[in-house]
């Protein structure tokens, strides 16, 4: 079973149902059945201050995963909303699609995948390209 939570803070910037509908077509192309996901959209106050906490990083950052468990899949994300919105402008495209981008990105995270070298970065850039492309495929978001 998927058991996905989204934050109250996303209803008025993004539709919950959207962020729900990305995640649980992530994992189901990642092969997950069972997960425990929370999605948070907070401030760039907020996450600046979870980066300091967490990573001791004193700077807004986009997005952030923790994973509390591995199997069953047991995790949060938390994403920048100001970030988000900074980074589809630079890239041209919707905003939908750098949220889509963060969560693919951070599920993988969740799961196991990093890109601390530019093996895994590379490795972890294909794989959220593939997603990001079935997802595409899938509706007219992009």
């Amino acid at each position: 079973m998927i058991y996905c939570d989204v934050n109250k803070a996303a209803a008025g910037k993004i539709k919950k149902v959207f962020i729900k509908n990305i995640v649980l077509r992530i994992l189901k192309y990642l092969s997950i059945n069972n997960a425990n996901i929370s999605v948070a959209l907070v401030s760039g106050a907020d996450i600046k201050k979870l980066n300091k906490k967490y990573r001791d990083k004193n700077s807004a950052t986009d997005v952030l995963s923790f994973c509390y468990c591995k199997k069953p899949l047991d995790g949060e994300i938390i994403i920048c909303y100001n970030e988000a919105l900074k980074q589809a402008k630079a890239k041209n495209h919707r905003l939908e699609q750098e949220i889509t981008l963060l969560l693919a990105h951070s599920l993988l995270h969740l799961i196991g995948y990093d890109h601390k070298n530019n093996r895994e970065e590379l490795e972890m850039k294909k794989l959220e390209n593939i997603i990001l492309s079935k997802i595409k495929k899938q509706n007219e978001l992009f």
